[in-house]
């Protein structure tokens, strides 16, 4: 039969299989780099976030991915069977936005002794799932780990990736961090250590630290320190000049001393986090009062104010149902959020804890804006606080009404003790601002003179350099080592402290999520967070499909391809005989 076949005729057959494998080839090799998806759910929970690729398209070194995975392990479970598909399309996606900088390596340590023994010493372990047979619940031990590497540093591990709806985040995250050109720092500010004995509760009233990052703020150091270097700041001595980011969450009880090199690390241009309670727990009356020692003249310098109050909202936390929400826990919603601002961008909701208003004052050269509110449905307590879990609403309508919560103030600020005298054991340093960095500060400054070993009696005493603030008539100028204003920064301040307390971030997931994107987009002006809020959700198809374009997306995925290629095959048969007829 075959010798009946023209040799022409079986040349051109020979050609033609050996065009079509060729194009085949071509075409994989360019979809490789060059492809596009058809993503319809709801948060583009296929699709990787522009973050990622921002991240990806900025690489200038080879970043190597080694997949550890259990696949055969996987797929004879039937619930995980489709998840090693569905990992290696992410990360194979990855390797597509990279442009030649991601390596993939994907291996399976299940029967290969060698490389499971690799897995363990780049820190990846085998781990228990539970799965389930035809008749009952199985237990089976697989590898699910990524290992990142990158120009000769220490590598990044991900332990065990699975889910895989978070992995973009976790890898996102991993690699930022691995190809960061310098660490960034996040400083949580320290009074005096409270003796291990004392609740926190009660320390900040005895000038102690009443939040701890070691003690009740755990969860949040844990949590960070996947992306930060995390350091506690004594107040007593000048704030390290890495500190890129300095929380500052214990208030009460501080100094002039914390005080001045707050203002100095300010006036450096550092950033500034001020959380603080305008009411705290007094042991002796078992009660809420307000709060007496925060520095009050140094907040309303830089342009806003702790109330000493406590904010209650409609809109709150309600563990019941059957039950009236708890309103001292209000919930701040998205759509009361500042619009025009990116800090609280892809954030939805999250819970302050009997929080107090902040009121914003900003000084000239300083812009303030309001970053969320509470909702209308608010009201507020003032120096006598009733918190009961019976507690009713008002029933007087004038006294609902909106409060801001959290605040941003922007610009050039200009010390404190730039007029003042310097508190007592203040270590000097060599810095100091310049004749023009004192003028623009609104601050005289005279010419030295030669002639000037003649006083003139006629005229005031100037103040000395040591920072004696003198009495005359003349205007006072800072000692030479007090920086008189910053370069633009930024301070964010939030009336509240206990929504990050023990066990907050985790009965509110948001306030987590929140605290992150704040500090995250403060100091690396990153939107990695953006990715982690859409993996919490599910993926769901768009609401605004018809119920028709659903369904044709539902049935297109999975008969599309196939129709397609039989499609294509009946159109080529039908050509040939069309040719063969002409």
């Amino acid at each position: 039969m075959a010798a009946s076949i023209p040799k022409r005729r079986r040349a051109a057959f020979a050609f033609t299989v050996l065009l079509v494998v060729a194009n085949l080839f071509v075409l994989n090799w360019i979809a490789r780099d060059h492809f596009a998806r058809l993503d319809v759910t709801s948060t583009k929970a296929f699709t990787l976030h522009p973050a990622t690729i921002d991240l990806l398209e900025g690489l200038d070194d080879l970043v190597t991915v080694r997949a550890f995975v259990s696949e055969r392990a996987f797929r004879d479970q039937p619930q995980y069977a489709t998840w090693p598909r569905m990992l290696r399309d992410l990360l194979e996606e990855f390797v597509a936005a990279g442009r030649g900088q991601v390596r993939l390596e994907v291996k399976d340590p299940t029967d290969d002794p060698d490389v499971a023994r690799e897995a363990r010493t780049a820190g990846v372990r085998e781990v228990q799932l539970q799965g389930r047979d035809d008749q009952s619940a199985v237990v089976f031990k697989a590898y699910a780990g990524l290992v990142l590497s990158y120009g000769g540093r220490p590598d990044e591990v991900l332990p065990f990736v699975f889910p895989v709806e978070q992995l973009e985040y976790g890898l996102a995250l991993s690699m930022s961090r691995l190809v960061r050109k310098r660490t960034v720092t996040i400083g949580f500010n320290s009074l005096r250590e409270a003796p291990k004995g004392l609740a926190l509760r009660y320390a900040g009233a005895a000038g102690m630290d009443e939040n701890d990052i070691d003690r009740n703020w755990r969860l949040i150091r844990q949590a960070l320190e996947r992306q930060f270097d995390i350091e506690k700041v004594p107040m007593d001595r000048e704030v390290p000049a890495h500190v890129d980011l300095l929380v500052v969450h214990n208030v009460s009880g501080m100094d002039e001393k914390a005080q001045f090199y707050l203002d100095q690390y300010l006036m450096s241009g550092g950033k500034l986090l001020v959380l603080a309670d305008g009411t705290q727990e007094n042991a002796q009356l078992k009660a809420l009062t307000a709060r007496n020692n925060v520095p009050d003249a140094l907040f309303a310098h830089y342009g806003f104010e702790i109330a000493r109050n406590i904010v209650f909202d409609r809109q709150a936390y309600q563990p019941d149902p059957r039950l009236p929400p708890r309103y001292w826990f209000p919930k701040l919603l998205s759509r009361y959020f500042d619009p025009e601002s990116s800090l609280l961008n892809g954030i939805d909701e999250f819970h302050l804890m009997l929080p107090s208003s902040i009121r914003l004052n900003p000084p000239e050269g300083v812009e303030a804006v309001v970053l969320a509110k509470t909702t209308p449905s608010a009201w507020s307590q003032e120096g006598f606080f009733d918190v009961r879990r019976d507690m009713t609403p008002p029933e007087n309508l004038d006294e609902y009404g909106q409060f801001d919560m959290v605040g941003l103030l922007e610009g050039e600020f200009t010390s404190y003790f730039a007029n003042r005298a310097l508190p007592e054991g203040v270590e000097t340093s060599s810095r100091g601002p310049t004749r023009e960095e004192f003028e623009k500060a609104g601050f005289e400054v005279e010419d030295a003179d030669d002639g000037a070993d003649e006083e003139r009696d006629d005229e005031p005493d100037e103040p000395s350099p040591s920072g004696g603030g003198g009495t005359g008539g003349g205007t006072q100028i800072a000692p030479m080592f007090v920086q008189a204003r910053s370069p633009a920064t930024k301070i964010v301040v939030i009336g509240n402290t206990r929504f990050l307390a023990e066990g907050a971030p985790q009965q509110f997931p948001g306030n987590l999520l929140f605290l992150w994107a704040l500090v995250d987009r403060l100091t690396t002006g990153s939107s990695l967070t953006d990715i982690r809020n859409r993996s919490l959700a599910p993926p769901s198809i768009r609401a605004d499909l018809t119920p028709g374009a659903r369904a044709a997306v539902r049935y297109g995925g999975m008969l599309g391809v196939p129709a397609l290629v039989l499609l294509l095959g009946l159109g080529s048969v039908v050509w040939r005989r069309a040719r063969r007829g002409a």
